[in-house]
């Protein structure tokens, strides 16, 4: 959109560990709610990150809990198969997921409902089917884009040099990168919370959530009241980009799903970003950065041989880079539509079909307290989270729903 944005993709992927302190704990994630379990016939990672994750533990495992929650986990795993805990863990609403080889993600029943093969492509284009990346809809790659401007109602690129503008309804990581990235090339980004549930990241280091909020606006809204959800409909028709990481279902209670909003407005672009995809039998399973990850078989063998976690929630800013690189592509064609970023598929495509774990020897090593990684190319030394400084304070919550407001208002 006119700026050009230079940064380190590998460094992306360990930003909030650097403002965390966060540090590798093998088969423990930096931040400590999800862990890599045995299963009789495999292995899964289950994410317990909430208290009410936590709560249905018991009627997960059907068994009550002793005084360490992880192993009653553990034992109670250990007598079931990987998918008989997967299943009846989505079913309550638990993250867990079956922990593949990459490659076997193909022949599972969400990857054929969707139409994918591995590789999958990191996104799709479209609310009800999905075509490759490579679709009209998008440049091909390493296509000159059209030269920039913010598209008109009709869905045409126009030469209008305003910023476009992002409505950022999502939340933690993923959505968050997305709207940074999109904020850095040049378009104004207006972050909409509900009141009663904000964004949880707040909560978390300063430093990560200015990183990724400095610049935008801040609007608050009580999405139980009518007249608000009014104001953000007419938000979303006045945006030339929406961002989202609700299951579907959640949006389309409120009325506020993508499938109306397109249909208004068939020049906007809106981003989709859900742990398994909007479609297929999975579309609302729960999922996070950690277990997502591992869900697209991205685990290394540890100096044991036994499966340990990569990176810190590593799913959220690789399909948050994916999100913004195909948010900005639809632009610069000048296409509306949805474009629907699977964390599961974006960590797939990035393994690019390499197996992860040796099948015998130790993957990663570690030697006076740093790691290594053993490759074809040799032993690599795994790199130490980094992070870029803030360029500013991300706004107070709300802060702006004046100014954002007003011209809605009837």
């Amino acid at each position: 959109w006119a700026r050009r944005v230079t940064l380190d993709g590998a460094q992306l992927l360990g930003e909030r560990a650097a403002f965390a302190g966060l540090a590798r704990r093998g088969p423990i994630s930096p931040g400590g709610s999800c862990r890599l379990v045995d299963a009789i016939d495999g292995v899964v990672a289950v994410n317990l990150p909430r208290p009410e994750d936590r709560a249905l533990v018991p009627a997960w495992l059907e068994s009550s809990v002793g005084a360490d929650l992880w192993e009653t986990v553990r034992n109670a795993a250990s007598r079931r198969s990987a998918h008989e805990l997967a299943e009846r863990g989505q079913l309550l609403g638990i993250p867990v997921a079956s922990v593949p080889q990459p490659r076997q993600i193909e022949r599972d029943e969400q990857s054929r409902a969707r139409g994918k093969r591995f590789p999958p492509d990191p996104w799709c284009i479209g609310p009800t089917s999905c075509p490759s990346s490579s679709s009209p809809g998008l440049p091909a790659v390493g296509a000159a884009p059209a030269p920039p401007g913010r598209p008109d109602r009709e869905g045409s690129a126009s030469r209008d040099p305003a910023p476009g503008l992002v409505v950022d309804l999502s939340s933690m990581w993923a959505g968050p990168l997305c709207a940074h990235l999109l904020g850095l090339a040049g378009l104004a980004v207006v972050k909409v919370e509900s009141i009663s549930r904000p964004d949880g990241a707040r909560g978390g280091p300063e430093g990560f959530y200015d990183l990724l909020h400095a610049g935008h606006r801040s609007v608050a809204l009580d999405f139980a009241s009518e007249l608000d959800r009014s104001l953000l409909a007419r938000l979303i028709e006045s945006a030339d980009v929406v961002i989202e990481s609700s299951r579907p279902r959640a949006l389309d209670h409120l009325g506020l799903g993508p499938e109306l909003s397109l249909g208004l407005s068939p020049g906007l672009v809106w981003v989709s970003i859900t742990a398994y995809g909007r479609t297929g039998p999975w579309c609302n399973r729960v999922g996070f950065g950690d277990d997502t990850a591992a869900s697209a078989g991205l685990v290394v063998s540890g100096p044991d041989g036994r499966p340990m976690l990569c990176g810190d929630a590593i799913a959220d800013p690789i399909a948050g880079l994916d999100a913004a690189l195909a948010a900005l592509g639809m632009l610069c064609s000048g296409s509306g539509g949805l474009v629907d970023v699977a964390m599961r598929d974006a960590v797939a495509w990035t393994l690019a079909g390499q197996p992860v774990r040796p099948p015998t020897a130790a993957g990663a090593r570690r030697l006076d307290g740093s790691w290594s990684l053993d490759t074809a190319f040799g032993s690599v030394p795994v790199m130490g989270p980094r992070a870029r400084t803030p360029a500013g304070h991300a706004a107070p919550m709300g802060v702006d729903n004046g100014v954002v407001l007003a011209g809605l208002t009837r």
